[in-house]
């Protein structure tokens, strides 16, 4: 986006400032300049990327775009760029060193963001995305890649005003990417236990500007760091954007997501024999290896398949009235079997 500035008579002021006092009065034409264009870049917006690592607006605070110190409730942002820098590959891990907000309780888990927020577990009533509830019922739910969001913000105390029921330490609002100008981006890469993956991010603007369109997505598969876990996923996001002028846009949002992966169990193991060497009588018998999978590989799955599609409509009237329309529509299958280990 480029703001657009034009200044005219204030510089030809200026201009005269700098004449002798007689060659002031002796002037009788005024001297009209041509309007002077200054383009630059935006920077930050309520949905757009963050600029640097601390936004300036948001819209989960008032569902309006807001500046974050206009907003009377605490809420954080984690834009694009501080997910990058702390090489998070799941959302719960980007709000590892977000105030109030407590995740991955359990350790990892490669199907479930866990979230609590001010100490009440958000996973299930806390987390919507674009504004809109995902339902979420202990591990049946909606899995959000975090290569697909732009930016996560954590809306704390609560916020059954704007949103209805919900969870009461607060809510995690993702805010999906969405058409931004043109985007040509593509990742690769692979871990020291043998997982690959490709990432990618291609958008543009059509020749008159008024549709824009954007597709980004993420495959992943290969082994993990515990024994016989390994499998592959991989999501979809396309959308597009019709903006016909100033007053009016309509964002159409769509995601398809498919997991298929053998896991490791829940391994609630003991402290004594898991960080510390076991020692009884004197004997040593040192550590489980952290490598080790203690469920049944051979019945052992989780398959998900998931969609989604929606939009997003604005439109401002003559008197400065906006009217705004969003909905979603979601659906997601997922089986699993898996042994956990409870000694």
């Amino acid at each position: 986006m480029n703001r657009i500035c034009r200044m005219k008579p204030l510089l030809a002021g200026a201009a005269f400032a700098l004449i002798p006092p007689m060659t002031a009065f002796a002037q009788q034409n005024d001297v009209q300049l041509e309007p002077v264009v200054v383009e630059g870049e935006t920077g930050d917006s309520a949905t757009g990327p963050v600029d640097g690592v601390v936004a300036k607006e948001t819209k989960t605070g008032s569902k309006t775009a807001t500046k974050l110190t206009e907003i009377p409730q605490s809420v954080s942002v984690i834009g694009r760029q501080e997910i990058d820098d702390q090489g998070a590959q799941k959302i719960d891990e980007s709000l590892r060193y977000t105030a109030g907000v407590f995740t991955q309780p359990f350790g990892p888990d490669s199907d479930t963001n866990w979230i609590f927020i001010r100490g009440f577990q958000a996973t299930d009533t806390g987390i919507y995305m674009d504004g809109l509830q995902l339902f979420s019922y202990g591990f049946g739910g909606f899995y959000v890649d975090s290569f697909g969001i732009e930016r996560i913000e954590v809306l704390k105390g609560p916020a059954s005003v704007l949103y209805g029921g919900s969870n009461p330490g607060g809510i995690v609002n993702y805010v999906s990417k969405r058409p931004d100008g043109r985007q040509r981006y593509v990742e690769t890469g692979v871990n020291d236990a043998g997982r690959v993956y490709l990432g990618f991010d291609i958008g543009d603007i059509a020749g008159d500007g008024v549709v824009s369109y954007r597709v980004n997505g993420r495959v992943a598969g290969g082994d993990t760091y515990s024994d016989l876990q390994d499998g592959w996923r991989g999501f979809i996001s396309p959308s597009i954007t019709w903006q016909p002028d100033e007053q009016t846009r309509l964002t159409v949002l769509a995601n398809f997501s498919h997991i298929d992966e053998n896991h490791n169990g829940g391994n609630f193991l003991p402290y004594i024999g898991t960080v510390v060497d076991r020692v009884v009588d004197g004997v040593n018998y040192g550590r489980i290896d952290p490598d080790a999978n203690f469920t049944e590989p051979g019945i052992d799955l989780y398959k998900r398949e998931q969609g989604s599609i929606g939009y997003e409509f604005e439109h401002t009237l003559d008197n400065d009235w906006t009217v705004r329309s969003n909905t979603r529509f979601g659906a997601a299958s997922i089986d699993e079997v898996s042994v956990y280990p409870n000694g």
